[in-house]
């Protein structure tokens, strides 16, 4: 198996970034508050404005949850890019440690 660490990083700062914009989005949405009223003053239009505000409270939390999965996927690919470049640095000190022998039979 190849693993590109640097790539692993890559993506997960592109997972960052797009939770940073998901999140800052649902800054901005949280703050265009929808005024009560605004479909006029009858039954129907309070009950549309209801729902409406429901729906625009729901898909704020949800853009919140996207920052939250997108941000995670990130933190984990940087860990995982450190792991294998750790382990891969470990593994080539354990080589370099051996010492250099002939292979019996292969002698020359």
């Amino acid at each position: 198996m190849r693993v590109e660490p640097d790539v692993l990083k890559d993506g997960a700062g592109v997972s960052r970034n797009a939770g940073q914009i998901v999140n800052d989005g649902a800054d901005a949405l949280a703050q265009a508050v929808i005024p009560a009223g605004i479909f006029g003053d009858f039954e129907a239009a309070h009950s549309f404005h209801g729902r409406l505000s429901a729906g625009h409270r729901s898909q704020v939390q949800a853009m919140r949850g996207n920052h939250r999965t997108l941000t995670d996927v990130g933190d984990k690919a940087y860990r995982a890019a450190l792991s294998f470049e750790h382990t891969e640095a470990d593994n080539r000190a354990r080589i370099d440690a051996v010492p250099e022998q002939g292979v019996p039979g292969l002698d020359a």
